[in-house]
């Protein structure tokens, strides 16, 4: 793991304007969000900025702007901390029955947080029936939407099946268009809101090596002011390693990170724990990094978005490019306070 500085002048900002639609409050009936009426006034724009390894990712809500500066902050961190089992995402609870990953979906609450929402992916949906089939728990970008680079394009019905106790995404481009998607759990219920204010977020999953995609799982502001904040976990592109960010509250320009040595190309556990006085970054069981400082930690409702799209350096994917992305399961939880 390394953590630290990144200074502007060390790199070469790669400005990208482009936009991924927000989540409304309310999903259409059959999961998917239709029109770009549901999104107006929103739209997130990422800025990457590479070199020797080092990234920097930002999503800002904002009708076609670009950004005019880069700020990063960062927390050091100077070892990985292992964690006990009641903090891995393995843990806790009556477990069920181990799955494709070899690993088990947790069950039941673990400490102060209680989980209100998983899926195993025990019933099974074939392509071109996502989310209309499992409405009642799953939402998604609609067929069509643009991703951040507008190299990519959202195609939920294309994409995203479930046999086999896996959540299955094929990425691919089709008629020359680079097919990706964006999974949004109704961790409230199929009638409620997306979002929660603080929570603990788990993920088991894997991706074939696939150059010009990229994931970056995000808890975004219900409000869609960037300002307020924003905390991806995992963020990888999909030939890449792993890392952490946290945007912070009132300067989202400014962000912690945290990287790791690991690939999506193997199984993982990613566990975010999103708390009034930490955001914490476990993989595999093992902290790879802890935000501290409150006053900058993201304090209003925030909603999980599993935005699955393509690299943000302006080159789109090869067209032979093609594979898959699995999750074998995830897990919700609330803060009880």
């Amino acid at each position: 793991m390394q953590t630290g500085l990144q200074p502007g002048f060390s790199f070469v900002i790669a400005w990208i304007t482009a936009h991924s639609p927000r989540i409304p409050t309310d999903f259409a009936r059959n999961g998917v969000f239709t029109t770009r009426a549901d999104i107006d006034g929103g739209s997130h724009m990422e800025q990457k900025s590479t070199l020797a390894g080092s990234m920097n990712s930002v999503r800002r809500s904002s009708r076609w702007k670009l950004a005019s500066a880069v700020t990063v902050a960062a927390l050091a961190l100077t070892s990985m901390v292992n964690v006990s089992a009641a903090d891995a995402a393995t843990s806790t609870g009556t477990a069920a029955a181990v799955l494709p990953s070899g690993q088990a979906m947790p069950v039941g609450n673990i400490n102060a947080w209680k989980q209100i929402f998983s899926d195993d992916f025990n019933q099974n949906v074939p392509l071109g029936s996502f989310p209309a089939a499992v409405s009642n728990k799953w939402g998604a970008y609609a067929d069509g939407w643009t991703d951040t680079s507008k190299n990519g394009t959202y195609a939920p019905s294309k994409v995203i099946s479930v046999k086999n106790g896996v959540m299955d995404m094929n990425i691919r481009t089709e008629g020359g268009k680079s097919l990706v998607s964006a999974p949004v759990p109704k961790i409230n219920g199929a009638n409620a809101g997306e979002g929660q204010l603080y929570g603990r977020y788990a993920v088991r999953f894997r991706s074939d090596k696939l150059a010009g995609y990229k994931i970056a799982w995000l808890l975004w502001p219900d409000s869609d002011q960037w300002g307020e904040g924003e905390i991806d976990f995992p963020e990888a592109d999909l030939d890449g390693k792993i890392w952490g960010f946290m945007h912070h509250k009132n300067k989202p320009m400014d962000q912690d990170w945290y990287e790791t040595k690991s690939a999506t190309n193997a199984w993982h556990t990613a566990v975010l724990e999103w708390h009034p006085n930490y955001v914490r970054y476990l993989l595999d069981g093992v902290q790879i990094g802890k935000s501290t400082d409150v006053t900058k930690i993201p304090s209003t409702p925030m909603h999980w978005v599993l935005q699955t799209e393509t690299n943000l350096d302006g080159v789109k994917p090869g067209a032979a490019v093609a594979g898959h992305l699995q999750i074998d399961w995830v897990a919700v939880y609330k803060l009880q306070r």
